[in-house]
């Protein structure tokens, strides 16, 4: 049976030389130990792994049977530190938890193996251990995409495949988030002047970070937001107000206290935060060996 914990801090692991003798590593699996093909890292056993395109970064990931996992560590130095540094960490941590697992032996042996013998030690000097967490490629690469949309929607000020902003009569700015390609916006903005709660449903996952998110920029009070957020379909809004009710898109850089500030990449990191944002999941025994 598993159980779960929320990780608050990465234990701190050793740090060793980066030419080392994987083949001496006591973890190291002995010629006469059996792989069996449907233990969870047989496929690590027998040094299997592939590179994943994440943004302009080539990322390595290994194999639990058919599913693709990649480092937490390298994910994280190598595709999201530049948001971590530029991005307010409110933004960077209103994601949905991700759930991570430890590293088996065989894993982070072979994850050894893939820094120093394939990529010339390009993830640093420390070994990979079991104190080591990997995350689906899927959920990786999803986190990846809510961070590089909110970079661009403060980069640029305008709207992005995922959301952005609509101004209704000249008078309000409504965040919305696309959903099922349609437009959907928060029920809290029209409560009190139709009914529309019969209309409205619960936005979850990245879906809710990326309203999350506009209601960050937009300076909304959290109390509004930290909830369970209903939306409605912004179409089924328009049909409800009055007839000439005008729409039109609105560009955060129309009015100035739209614009959250963006510290620079000398400024302090908030790679100090993240561990939040994981979600480790901890089998009762891990390659025959109670925790």
């Amino acid at each position: 049976m598993a159980s779960h914990v929320t990780v608050g801090k990465w234990q701190v692991t050793p740090s060793y030389p980066l030419v080392v003798d994987l083949d001496s590593d006591i973890d190291s699996q002995t010629e006469d130990e059996e792989i069996s093909d449907n233990s969870i890292d047989a496929r690590s056993c027998q040094g299997h792994f592939g590179y994943a395109e994440v943004g302009i970064m080539s990322i390595p990931y290994i194999f639990r049977q058919s599913e693709k996992y990649c480092s937490v560590r390298i994910f994280e130095s190598k595709v999201l530190s530049f948001f971590f540094n530029c991005l307010h960490q409110n933004i960077c941590l209103t994601g949905p938890i991700v759930t991570s697992w430890s590293l088996t032996k065989a894993e982070a042996r072979l994850f050894n193996e893939i820094n120093v013998e394939h990529c010339n030690g390009e993830y640093g000097n420390d070994l990979f251990t079991q104190e080591d967490l990997i995350v689906h490629i899927s959920d990786a690469i999803a986190f990846y995409q809510y961070l590089n949309n909110s970079y661009n929607l403060l980069r640029t000020s305008r709207a992005t495949e995922k959301c952005g902003f609509v101004e209704l009569n000249l008078e309000s700015v409504v965040p919305y988030v696309w959903r099922n390609k349609t437009r959907v916006v928060p029920l809290f903005y029209f409560e009190g002047k139709v009914d529309l709660k019969c209309h409205a449903d619960r936005l979850v996952g990245w879906d809710l970070a990326y309203m999350k998110c506009c209601c960050i920029i937009q300076g909304i009070r959290e109390c509004f937001f930290s909830g369970d957020l209903l939306v409605l379909p912004l179409d089924i809004v328009m049909s409800l107000f009055p007839e000439g009710t005008q729409i039109k898109p609105f560009s955060l850089n129309q009015v100035e206290r739209f614009l959250l500030r963006m510290p620079t990449c000398e400024e302090e990191s908030i790679t100090e935060y993240l561990p939040f944002v994981w979600h480790a999941q901890v089998d009762d025994e891990i390659d025959g060996e109670p925790i």
